[in-house]
């Protein structure tokens, strides 16, 4: 389990995070097995916050009959002692900075096939936003900002009923980008005749 908060995490003394691992099994018959299955280890818990504050408690122990603790890092951006009560003791790793993409990077499907995406999208409830009438490939337009030139998006493409989703990449080119980091690429989607649900992503290491 992995919280961020940019301010301050909380936990009250009511509050508790658990992350333990289950208990051995019992042995169903004798005549069949001659002892029960083995405790489960702990989890992992990790909090990442500007300070902590309360007095909860962060709980990963293993299982009864052999579970091994798991793990629990907690990481305090102001370095001050955390107040929590955890089992097993947390690990203090070095703080770091803030949290978050100083980026702020988004990426949208902008047209599809000459037709701009509708404001107030009906797809997620059901609805049709974009109606392509003639077969063939299907130009997608993504736009972005704040993702770096050279970054390689992903476009979806899932029947909405039934079969996976068919991927298609294209790469964001320097040339297709203003002077605001703001990019437009353009995806050829051919995709048999149905309902699709698109999406579009892009993954990159932030510098």
């Amino acid at each position: 389990m992995l919280i961020a908060v940019n301010g301050t995490l909380r936990m009250d003394n009511r509050s508790a995070i658990l992350a333990n691992g289950g208990n051995g099994g019992r042995s169903g018959r004798g005549s069949c097995a001659s002892a029960g299955g083995g405790g489960g280890s702990g989890g992992a818990i990790r909090l990442l916050a500007g300070h902590f504050a309360g007095d909860g408690q962060l709980l990963a122990r293993g299982g009864t009959v052999g579970g091994g603790p798991g793990v629990i890092r907690l990481e305090p951006l102001d370095g001050q002692p955390d107040p929590f009560t955890t089992d097993p003791v947390a690990q203090r790793p070095g703080s770091g900075g803030p949290l978050g993409n100083p980026l702020a990077s988004t990426v949208a499907i902008s047209v599809v096939h000459g037709q701009p995406i509708p404001d107030d999208l009906r797809g997620p409830t059901g609805g049709t936003d974009i109606v392509v009438f003639a077969p063939g490939p299907v130009p997608v337009q993504i736009s972005t900002t704040g993702v770096p030139a050279g970054t390689t998006h992903e476009l979806s493409a899932k029947p909405r009923v039934g079969g996976g989703p068919i991927l298609m990449n294209a790469v964001i080119e320097a040339a297709s980008c203003d002077a605001a980091g703001a990019c437009t690429t353009v995806v050829e989607a051919d995709r048999p005749s149905g309902l699709y649900i698109a999406e579009a992503k892009a993954t990159f290491r932030v510098p």
